[in-house]
């Protein structure tokens, strides 16, 4: 697990697969960013101003993909995706 201020490694390849949190069902528990290992969610304001503590959101450059915050997640709203079909959806990442 990654603490707050903790540099975290850049990784070596893309992952297969990306974390992908439904923003309209995250409820700001913060239980991902407890299992993240690489600290790649970070807690974000909710623009609709349903949560004021905000929603959770995948820093997708750092994702490796390990499935752990989908797994625990209580809202069953973090779905994984395929990389490549998200990338050509939403933007190109780097390598």
């Amino acid at each position: 697990m990654a603490y707050p201020g903790e540099k975290i490694a850049a990784r070596k390849k893309k992952p297969k697969i990306l974390a992908v949190i439904d923003q309209n069902g995250c409820t700001g528990c913060e239980i991902c960013l407890d299992v993240c290992p690489t600290a790649c969610i970070v807690k974000v304001e909710d623009k609709t101003g349903l949560h004021p503590i905000g929603v959770c959101q995948v820093l997708y450059e750092t994702c490796i993909g390990c499935k752990k915050c989908a797994q625990d997640c209580p809202w069953e709203t973090i779905t994984m995706f395929d990389t490549t079909v998200w990338e050509k959806e939403n933007y190109e990442l780097p390598a």
